[in-house]
């Protein structure tokens, strides 16, 4: 809508808005299906959201935007399937949503899919595309579906699938060229390689402190007494050339904030109303997950696992998590100021 709203409201030259729209008989989907499959294609990718605007910059990286995709970044994101499994109990499986998960639930690609055979050397998509020519010989593409009884199946899917899902993918990461992704990404990989070889220089800078230390020290014990044994005066060679004594001080880190800056807590996830706020305003953060709630799928927010001890907590990001807290509909999320946090 932000977008649609920007559209309308520039009138300093042409403007052009294309947006994907179900046709439900020519797709084969249900009368009342068309507003969530333009939802899923964007998720798998198969017409993502971006937008172009000059006035937001001199460069292409700053005038194009991917804003609205999930996890933009990655070459697909994830979904959750809901199965029976042998037992009865309902069951989620976590899975890549690529474009031939998006087709499995449109009629007009029905012929492209069949069970896929018992014997046959199954291979999931995502990971059939990254095999060259000589390696997919004898495979068989497939993607996770379930049954009219709700059981975990395997569908074989068509070299025309295979293609579409290959291209789609080269679609969204030129997509992401295009937002100066790839620009992110080495700064990211440059980040992360200084931050690698700090921590090498202050180990190895500590290491020589210590050493030189141990050394001032057997040099005293010499010059304290002549009569001193050799086993009191000189220095072990492995206290020398192995760092740190017996005894010394513990190693001092950087200061942990009790809290962490933003949490869901588990108990507090089924009661997400999922109104995307969270993941669609900071996806740096957040994302979307499917969780069992009472015996049913429900798709919620979540943190992302992990997400915390890799992020740099920048002024930007602190005030737009207390935001995004603040706005919660279901009022889960816990938001902590970090120390010295703005």
């Amino acid at each position: 809508m932000k977008n649609v709203m920007e559209f309308l409201s520039y009138n300093e030259s042409p403007a052009v808005f294309d947006t994907y729209t179900a046709c439900m008989s020519e797709h084969g989907i249900a009368d009342n299906a068309g507003s969530r499959h333009a939802e899923l294609a964007v998720q798998s990718r198969m017409s993502p959201v971006f937008v172009h605007d000059p006035r937001r910059g001199d460069t292409l990286a700053e005038r194009f935007v991917l804003d609205g995709n999930p996890d933009i970044g990655k070459d697909w994101t994830t979904t959750t399937l809901a199965y029976v499994d042998a037992d009865g109990q309902a069951q989620l499986k976590e899975l890549p949503f690529t474009p031939a998960d998006f087709a499995v639930h449109e009629g007009r690609f029905k012929k492209h899919f069949r069970p896929a055979d018992a014997d046959a050397d199954l291979v999931p998509v995502p990971e059939y595309i990254d095999l060259n020519a000589t390696e997919r010989h004898g495979k068989t593409p497939f993607i996770w579906s379930t049954d009219d009884d709700r059981s975990l199946i395997q569908l074989a899917v068509s070299p025309a699938i295979v293609e579409l899902t290959e291209e789609r993918r080269r679609n969204w990461r030129m997509l992401e060229y295009l937002g100066g992704l790839h620009v992110d990404r080495m700064q990211e990989d440059h980040r992360r390689e200084l931050e690698q070889w700090q921590r090498k220089y202050e180990q190895a800078d500590a290491q020589r402190e210590d050493t030189i230390d141990t050394i001032a020290r057997g040099m005293a014990e010499l010059a304290a007494g002549s009569d001193a044994t050799a086993s009191q005066s000189v220095v072990p060679l492995d206290a020398i050339t192995m760092g740190p004594s017996v005894g010394a001080g513990p190693e001092v880190g950087p200061e942990v904030s009790a809290a962490p800056l933003v949490q869901i807590t588990e108990a507090d996830m089924p009661k997400c109303t999922n109104c995307k706020t969270c993941y669609q305003d900071l996806r740096e953060l957040f994302e979307k997950t499917t969780i069992m709630v009472e015996g049913e799928p429900k798709e919620v927010s979540r943190v992302i696992p992990g997400v915390l001890d890799k992020i740099a907590l920048t002024p930007e990001l602190i005030r737009t998590a207390a935001r995004v807290a603040n706005d919660c509909d279901a009022e889960i999320i816990r938001f902590q100021q970090p120390n010295g946090g703005s």
